[in-house]
């Protein structure tokens, strides 16, 4: 599989420590969690995270969807989504997952712990 991360200005930066090190932002990680998500069947959307006052302060777009828990050797997210109606959500969630955890741990060579599921609602054809 191939992902392409689009970057928009000062998300991807360079640590002034070390060169080697690096610094990617909660945003980027959201751009390749999603896109990796997308490519499941049975997705609807994406819903927004519970309203908590500190998520009032994130700038990033895809940061409204997801919950990112960074720590020294492991990321733990979770994501908000809207299934279509007709589809196995074990099927979704177990998708989703193994998708996000793949992606992640490509791009940023870090373990991803735990990817949580939150499937807010069905989306059924009018």
């Amino acid at each position: 599989m191939h992902y392409t991360v689009f970057c928009c200005k000062g998300a991807f930066s360079l640590k002034k420590s070390k060169i080697s090190d690096y610094y990617i932002s909660d945003e980027i990680i959201a751009s390749v969690i999603i896109n990796a998500a997308k490519m499941c069947d049975g997705i609807y959307c994406f819903e927004k995270k519970p309203f908590k006052f500190k998520y009032l302060f994130h700038n990033g777009e895809n940061l409204k969807y997801i919950n990112i828990v960074e720590n020294d050797d492991y990321y733990e997210f979770t994501l908000y989504l809207n299934t279509l109606n007709g589809y196995s959500i074990p099927k979704i969630v177990s998708s989703v997952k193994n998708n996000v955890k793949t992606a992640v741990e490509k791009v940023t060579e870090k373990t991803v712990k735990e990817v949580n599921i939150e499937i807010v609602s069905i989306h059924f054809d009018d």
